[in-house]
């Protein structure tokens, strides 16, 4: 699958929740910079491009993303975005979605392609109240 494109970096984080919604990891996999890097904190887990692709595609899909906070800074040929995030997600068939909160940074790099995203780190919050 090839997607357009991303010329702003708010169309690049639209992308990602998208893709982090859909049932694969077709669309997330043409956002990710081939030498992309996952930290998931505070558990020390660090993801390759193809780790990440292969863990998130047996994790449940999240019903709904939403970017609580989201501070932009833009630098020659890279961006970072840092935010809180919350996904909810059915872990048990028909029971209401488990939220999980994120404090999330991910660093874009301007390629050929448009944006791709190569850095992300995530560290679990707890859940709301």
């Amino acid at each position: 699958m090839t997607a357009p494109p991303l010329t702003s970096i708010d169309d690049a984080e639209a992308a990602l929740l998208k893709a982090l919604l859909a049932p694969t990891t077709e669309l997330l996999s043409t956002l990710l910079h081939p030498q992309f890097t996952a930290v998931h904190s505070p558990v020390g887990l660090i993801h390759d491009r193809e780790q990440f692709l292969t863990d998130t595609g047996k994790r449940p899909t999240p019903q709904d993303i939403q970017i609580l906070t989201a501070t932009i800074r833009h630098f020659p040929g890279m961006a970072t975005v840092s935010c809180l995030q919350e996904m909810r997600i059915p872990f048990v068939p028909d029971t209401p979605a488990f939220a999980i909160q994120q404090a999330v940074s991910r660093v874009w790099v301007r390629a050929d392609e448009g944006w791709q995203l190569a850095h992300m780190q995530m560290a679990r919050r707890l859940p709301p109240a």
